[in-house]
């Protein structure tokens, strides 16, 4: 939580009163109340969850088509005036993205996250889901699974699960490895899985 960018939201955010408990945390935070203006719709006259299929809407449509921006008619005006207001997404050329990359790595993070936890084991059907993004998730799928490992609790079930499952196909199991090694933290998974790895 030490890097510039995140230390200019918490203070810029309003988060210094939070309880910030690991990265993990506050990008969830970054995510409900930065990027989808959970505090700032009412001023907007939206609603939070129209900002939410916004953003994904043109996070997901940037990505998978390799675009720089997205056409801003595609955005409900009062949506499109809010997210620029509040500096979250820039206009160039009636193109729109989200200002920050960041920011796009947290919104896949959260669809991620989303679909993983309704797959309900069924690792197959999560991958099947994440793969109709196009190539464009894999670098965003190498990134979710390096920020899982902030947490040890992660590292120990989450990970362990998809390092060694049978099921897992194995191209998105040579694509967690990568995350796994990609991460700060790949350390920590060695020297905890160490054994189990070697087997």
């Amino acid at each position: 939580l030490c890097v510039p960018f995140y230390l200019n939201l918490i203070v810029s955010g309003g988060f210094v009163e939070e309880n910030i408990n690991d990265e993990n945390n506050f990008r969830n935070l970054i995510w409900e109340r930065i990027i989808c203006l959970k505090d700032k719709c009412k001023k907007y006259g939206v609603l939070q969850s129209d900002v939410r299929n916004t953003v994904e809407r043109i996070v997901f449509e940037r990505a998978s088509r390799f675009v720089v921006g997205v056409d801003s008619d595609i955005v409900d005006s009062d949506i499109l005036e809010a997210l620029k207001s509040e500096e979250i997404i820039v206009e160039s050329r009636n193109k729109i993205r989200l200002k920050y990359d960041i920011f796009e790595d947290i919104c896949f993070e959260h669809y991620f996250d989303k679909a993983f936890d309704l797959c309900k084991g069924k690792y197959k059907t999560f991958y099947d889901e994440i793969e109709n993004l196009g190539r464009c998730v894999y670098r965003r799928y190498q990134i979710w699974i390096s920020n899982k490992m902030f947490i040890q609790v992660n590292r120990d079930k989450f990970l362990y699960s998809l390092t060694f499952s049978d099921e897992i196909p194995q191209s998105w199991k040579r694509q967690t490895e990568i995350g796994i090694v990609k991460s700060r933290f790949c350390d920590n998974y060695f020297e905890e899985q160490g054994s189990e790895i070697l087997e």
